[in-house]
């Protein structure tokens, strides 16, 4: 933090209390870490800059697609002089806001700007969902970028409970596949997507094979959903971010046999 936002927090005398304990960590000139300072926001100090884009929404609780490299603004005059450190990524906003973590504003300007429409689609469905932005600001937001950015604005859904779903449901919707998000049945409970009448698609993250009994009780619903005519499809990470083109043409076949539409028996 600077010394402004602290003091402008804590209080002057509290901060030159906390410097002279030695429990602020000094940075630069007039920037301290606290030691609760998140690493990315000390590395991006370090290397002459402040956190923007991606990483910035990471820590606003955004989704964000996997990426490791920390998303750093820096001056035209820092990116002279200083090499870009192992694992940065040069990330500035048009409008560059004075603090040393973007807010989501410029954070989500910045990932329309310079990354694809699934980041973008993945931003727009959680800020949504966290209440972070309103619409209007999201529309103002998305039209100052793109025209396309607006159309994906027009897609997003708070209601995904995943960046994975936010992601699978993007690509359905750009193959004008229609899709229900979160829909309840009777005797299965809440499944991530309904096609039609009766495909149901699942997605499973990482974080989901870690339990045992996650694991067992997804296998129990899929036999119920079975049971009441459904047909379930589970999706992974990397089915839906690195082999769709394999994963798309198999969808499309249950589609075109219209699988979805089929009836079901008695409930």
């Amino acid at each position: 933090m600077t010394r402004k936002e602290l003091v402008a927090t804590y209080g002057r005398r509290a901060v030159d209390r906390l410097v002279a304990e030695g429990r602020l960590e000094r940075m630069g000139r007039g920037v301290f870490a606290l030691p609760w300072t998140p690493p990315e926001v000390v590395a991006a100090v370090r290397a002459g800059g402040a956190v923007s884009c991606k990483s910035a929404l990471q820590l606003h609780g955004v989704w964000t697609l996997d990426d490791k490299r920390l998303h750093l603004s820096r001056s035209k005059r820092t990116r002279e002089r200083n090499a870009l450190p192992p694992g940065s990524l040069d990330c500035r906003p048009r409008a560059v806001p004075d603090t040393i973590v973007h807010p989501v504003e410029a954070a989500l300007s910045c990932v329309l700007a310079r990354h694809g429409a699934d980041d973008a689609v993945v931003a727009f469905d959680s800020i949504i969902r966290l209440g972070l932005l309103t619409t209007d600001e999201l529309a103002r937001i998305a039209a100052a970028q793109s025209a396309t950015s607006l159309r994906l604005l027009d897609r997003a859904d708070g209601r995904v409970d995943s960046a994975l779903e936010s992601v699978l449901r993007h690509r359905l919707r750009s193959a004008n596949v229609r899709v229900r998000t979160q829909v309840h049945i009777a005797g299965v409970g809440r499944v991530d997507f309904l096609l039609g009448d009766r495909l149901i698609l699942e997605t499973d993250g990482f974080e989901f094979h870690a339990s045992t009994a996650t694991f067992r009780n997804d296998r129990q619903r899929d036999r119920r959903a079975l049971a009441r005519g459904y047909l379930v499809v589970r999706l992974t990470w990397s089915d839906v971010l690195h082999d769709w083109d394999r994963v798309w043409p198999e969808l499309r076949e249950l589609l075109r046999r219209r699988v979805h539409r089929a009836r079901r028996g008695p409930e």
